[in-house]
């Protein structure tokens, strides 16, 4: 079962499988993109544009306004006691300003949402979804040993990539054991046999049970093709499937043609692919209806509020305008008056 593809990248692969061992891989037909050097060489740090820009003062043009040429002072507006007309209220009403706050802070729940979701999707188009429940192996079915063998001299610090190699095994209870080379049994342009056979004798000789994942990764010093194979023994392979492994080659495929060191790609590889192997993926559609739900409730809270406080000021409202009645409009059986005075009884 293999995944193809064209104008570079992955081209083949497979897995196959025995009443004891399991093995898979994948051939390479393009590689990593981006600098020339490939791996193994310096990384190149990220650089950034030097920041510009001006700034300046406050400016404008004209003077002030010849004299007589003042607009005449507005009078006063008349202030009055006890009942009767007061000044009307302009601009914004109380609650306008919140209601404003309001609609901004619902924008930003749903556009965080939306982009959290995307931005996690997106993430993880490319690596296989876990659709299966596993159990973490035993300790008793493996022995600690080499976490790594680098015949190319890659690994700069050991401590990164042990780290992500340990957490990888503290998961899935597998111990991981991955072997870099440039050279696959003499040769250095080797075929998927190749890969298997060499696979199979390094387990062999490195791995003394059947708790371990062996990946061979096969990369020319410079280069920008790779080549990647594995065996699982008897007992990983419970937890080591074919979806497992898959999401494990999915994240060294991807992080290859990031800006990871070569420590970072392989640590994060399997760190990351053990926490989706021991979990279920969560589908699509889950988190649409999560973001959806968050949006209806949002404006659903905005709409009961904004109905509370349009009543509110109706309340108030209707109060002010008897507060500011003429008194002496007022007749005696006005129901206006009866219920004020009721009111204040």
């Amino acid at each position: 079962m293999g995944r193809g593809s064209s104008g570079g990248g992955r081209s083949s692969g497979g897995h196959s499988s025995s009443s004891s061992r399991s093995s898979g891989g994948r051939m390479s037909s393009g590689g990593r993109g981006g600098s020339s050097m490939g791996r193994g060489s310096s990384p190149i740090g990220r650089g950034s544009a030097p920041r510009g820009g001006f700034s300046g003062g406050r400016g404008g043009f004209g003077g002030p306004p010849p004299r007589g040429s003042y607009p005449p002072p507005r009078a006063p507006y008349p202030r009055y006691g006890g009942f009767g007309p007061r000044r009307p209220r302009t601009g914004c009403m109380p609650g306008c300003s919140l209601s404003i706050v309001m609609i901004i802070l619902i924008l930003l729940i749903a556009v965080f949402s939306i982009s959290s979701i995307t931005a996690s999707l997106a993430s993880n188009s490319s690596i296989t979804q876990s659709t299966v429940s596993r159990t973490k192996l035993d300790s008793q079915y493996t022995t600690s040993t080499d976490f790594y063998v680098d015949e190319l001299g890659w690994i700069r610090n050991s401590t990164t990539l042990n780290k992500g190699l340990k957490d990888f095994y503290s998961k899935t209870g597998v111990h991981p054991l991955l072997y870099i080379t440039d050279t696959v049994n003499g040769t250095q342009s080797p075929t998927s046999s190749d890969m298997e056979t060499y696979a199979s004798e390094l387990y062999d000789e490195l791995c003394p049970d059947e708790g371990h994942i062996l990946l061979l990764f096969h990369c020319l010093d410079g280069g920008v093709d790779y080549n990647m194979w594995y065996v699982c023994g008897a007992q990983a392979k419970t937890v080591m499937d074919d979806e497992a492994c898959d999401i494990l080659l999915d994240y060294i495929d991807s992080y290859f043609v990031s800006d990871k060191s070569d420590e970072e790609m392989f640590a994060d590889a399997f760190s990351d692919a053990a926490d989706r192997i021991m979990s279920k993926t969560v589908p699509t559609v889950v988190y649409v209806v999560i973001c959806a739900a968050v949006v209806i409730l949002a404006l659903l809270a905005f709409t009961w509020w904004k109905k509370y406080k349009e009543q509110k000021n109706l309340e108030a409202q209707q109060t002010a305008d008897i507060l500011n009645a003429d008194i002496h409009t007022l007749s005696d059986d006005d129901p206006e008056l009866t219920d004020l005075e009721n009111k204040y009884k």
